[in-house]
């Protein structure tokens, strides 16, 4: 859970001990800050009604309330509204004229938004100057008329303490109120309450469905906790498989502890699960963003790895940079990878690099270094470097313009299935002599033979 009033620029995470590879992850565990912003001044949780005169006659009370200074307890389920409202109106709103009742309809349809927004903004106000026991006061006068924002902003208020006696059964009951109207937040907050047996009994099965609502809706926090209780067999069957499914969800989003989590699953697991490259690669997200444990355990798992799998796993960290896949494009980052796993000879981080390079993406605008990593990746034969080196060669980017070397380098990629380069040397061709295409298939038929 995260900790933290929704909006504010603080925020403070805390969570389970930090775990080095071989024991089980880290939960989120910490409460989400308070709203600045309602989503929805208007929504409703199951109990209150769905029918357009309910949410008239609820209209009317909104504004009659500050009209006759009579509060009306519109959490209390309805106590005040009968199954028919337009029969039995509440005790503030028969005080309207009858003949005023409709006409008075229209007008509080538009004004209750902002009936409901006053007190919402005024605990916002009061929480900006750390008045708490101000902002508790205007919260609550906020979620008993509905307002699912102000209802978790209460509950987290009630779990810190502040402005109001801490009471987690108090947050609970808050938390349960915004997270069956649909406040993914707070869905999480709630989960974690389970889990831990905070202010409810602890209730794993519970947890798990709260988890999962918060992580249907995008919450990154939810979905690790989820693999953790997948990891674990709490509140479901025991399963790595969907623990890495929820894992990478929440890692995709570039959440650290579920980096961290997803990288040491991949350490630890069994046949089909276990995989180096990817730990690496997840570990040095993990760390990239910020995670403490995550150094130590990448060193762990690149200590059991081949030097060509820490260059592949070099390699995919820095397409995901340069692609902003799983984490904010960086094409300084992703060349920094790249150069890392071209160093070590692996011939598409070296191919990646040379076309950084022709971009000027990350690091300087320079053909005759695109050219020389090109080299070096198509001289271990990877087409894709053979097609660009070619092409490098026909245009005289980097290198002097050569017809021959260049009708050589696209014939050795046609050769493995380029179809780019087999119609770029036949181009190339019409600019040769009979004599020059036998050499330069000469030259190439001798590098396919080493």
């Amino acid at each position: 859970m995260y900790q933290n009033i929704k909006g504010s620029s603080e925020q403070v995470s805390r969570s389970r001990v930090a775990a080095p590879i071989g024991m089980i992850a880290r939960k989120a565990t910490q409460l989400k800050a308070i709203a600045t912003i309602p989503r929805s001044l208007t929504k409703r949780g199951p109990d209150w009604g769905a029918t357009f005169q309910d949410k008239a006659l609820r209209a009317v009370c909104d504004v009659a309330r500050l009209m006759y200074g009579t509060t009306i307890h519109f959490a209390s389920r309805l106590a005040s509204h009968p199954a028919k409202p337009l029969s039995r109106p509440c005790e503030t709103c028969s005080k309207l004229p009858k003949l005023l009742i409709l006409p008075f309809f229209a007008i509080c349809m538009v004004l209750s938004p902002m009936v409901l927004a006053g007190p919402f903004e005024g605990g916002k106000a009061a929480y900006a100057r750390q008045d708490y026991t101000a902002a508790a006061n205007a919260f609550r006068e906020a979620a008993e008329l509905g307002n699912t924002t102000a209802q978790y902003n209460l509950g987290l208020m009630y779990s810190k303490g502040q402005g109001v006696e801490k009471n987690d059964q108090e947050a609970a009951s808050w938390y349960l109120k915004a997270a069956e109207a649909g406040d993914a937040d707070a869905q999480f907050n709630l989960g974690s309450m389970y889990d831990n047996g905070q202010g409810v009994t602890q209730n794993h099965q519970k947890a798990v469905a709260w988890f999962s609502k918060a992580a249907g809706q995008g919450i990154a926090a939810a979905q690790n906790n989820l693999g953790i209780m997948h990891a674990e067999g709490l509140g479901v069957a025991q399963s790595n498989e969907k623990a890495v499914i929820w894992y990478r969800m929440a890692a995709e989003q570039g959440y650290a502890l579920a980096q961290f989590n997803l990288g040491n699953m991949y350490a630890m697991g069994q046949d089909e699960i276990q995989d180096y490259v990817q730990a690496y690669l997840w570990l040095a997200l993990a760390t990239a963003n910020g995670e403490t444990s995550a150094p130590a355990s990448r060193g762990l798992v690149a200590a059991k790895m081949a030097p060509a799998q820490i260059a592949d796993a070099q390699f995919h960290l820095g397409f995901m940079y340069e692609k902003g896949h799983s984490v904010v494009q960086n094409y300084k980052s992703a060349v920094d990878w790249y150069r890392r796993a071209a160093e070590q000879g692996n011939v598409r981080a070296q191919t990646n690099l040379g076309y950084m390079y022709t971009k000027g993406l990350g690091i300087g605008f320079d053909y005759k270094s695109a050219v020389d990593w090109y080299r070096k990746a198509a001289e271990q034969g990877y087409a894709l470097a053979q097609f660009n080196l070619g092409t490098m060669y026909a245009k005289g980017q980097g290198v002097a313009q050569d017809f021959v070397q260049s009708y050589m380098w696209l014939d050795l990629a046609a050769s493995q299935g380029h179809a780019a380069a087999a119609r770029n040397r036949d181009r190339v061709a019409t600019r040769l002599s009979p004599q020059q295409v036998a050499e330069a298939r000469r030259m190439a038929s001798g590098k396919k033979s080493k």
